[in-house]
């Protein structure tokens, strides 16, 4: 019998959203289009092959004058991809008056900088506990002159020690028994804490792989600090109807996104 030889035909879904990308990547008019552009195509094409210097760092300047700085690794152009072009995390109007950023599950920063650039925050606490990225945390945080603490830590349900399950796609690595790296784990409480003593608002973001199961099974009393919550619960991984349950009873009730439908992250106000 011989081999099939048709052609692999790509999915016209996945071509549309090709397009859609790169057109809004030239909405965006980063100073360095080309570079994005080519990058946003390799995201596509990491899904199935390796690339040599996967982790050389590379920094591109956006036309609203943030800098950003990323890996050729499929989580952080994915992380490019969620926040910068399909605003993922537009903050609500509500969110106007926020003097202080939590985020929690910062990766290389993108949203820090993103929520800064929005909100302009007087201090932002960004929580991260893979090394790799939080030394572009760092990075990114201080090229945008962003007030910012790294805490290089997961959040949890309570201060400890875990490990941590690292992955190649840089967004996805999570609090695992298996895990191979051991990390610093700090309450919700604890990090809130550290916030300056002065009152104002404070706008947490949360995106830990699933780790908001525990968090939300533990101590909440942490919830009556917060006036904005936005974050991605991820189905399968939490009782997401659970946790939007809590929240609401919290005086948080769910807000819908202002763009509905794109990025995945969903947004909880006071009221």
């Amino acid at each position: 019998m011989s081999a099939d030889t048709t052609p692999t035909v790509m999915p016209l879904s996945r071509l549309a959203g090709i397009a859609r990308e790169l057109t809004v990547t030239q909405r965006l008019q980063p100073v360095d289009r080309p570079r994005l552009a080519l990058d946003i195509l390799w995201y596509r094409a990491l899904r199935f092959t390796s690339l040599p210097r996967e982790d050389t760092a590379r920094t591109i300047g956006m036309r609203d004058g943030s800098r950003l700085t990323y890996r050729l690794n499929r989580g952080d152009l994915q992380a490019i991809r969620e926040i910068w072009i399909e605003g993922a995390y537009i903050p609500p109007p509500e969110a106007r008056d926020v003097r202080y950023v939590v985020d929690l599950g910062a990766n290389i920063g993108l949203t820090s900088v993103y929520l800064h650039r929005q909100l302009k925050p007087d201090y932002v606490i960004a929580v991260e506990p893979d090394p790799a990225n939080a030394a572009i945390l760092r990075r990114n945080l201080a090229q945008n002159r962003v007030p910012a603490l790294v805490l290089e830590a997961a959040a949890g349900p309570v201060d400890g020690r875990a490990s941590f399950r690292r992955e190649r796609d840089s967004n996805v690595g999570r609090l695992d028994t298996a895990g191979g790296l051991e990390v610093e784990v700090l309450s919700i409480a604890s990090i809130l804490d550290l916030l300056p003593d002065h009152p104002g608002q404070v706008l947490l973001k949360m995106d830990i792989e699933g780790g908001e199961d525990a968090v939300f099974r533990g101590d909440l009393s942490w919830l009556d600090r917060i006036h904005c919550f936005q974050g991605e619960l991820h189905l399968g991984h939490a009782d997401t109807d659970a946790i939007s349950a809590l929240l609401d009873r919290s005086g948080l009730p769910f807000r819908p996104g202002a763009i509905p439908g794109r990025g995945p992250a969903a947004c909880w106000v006071r009221t």
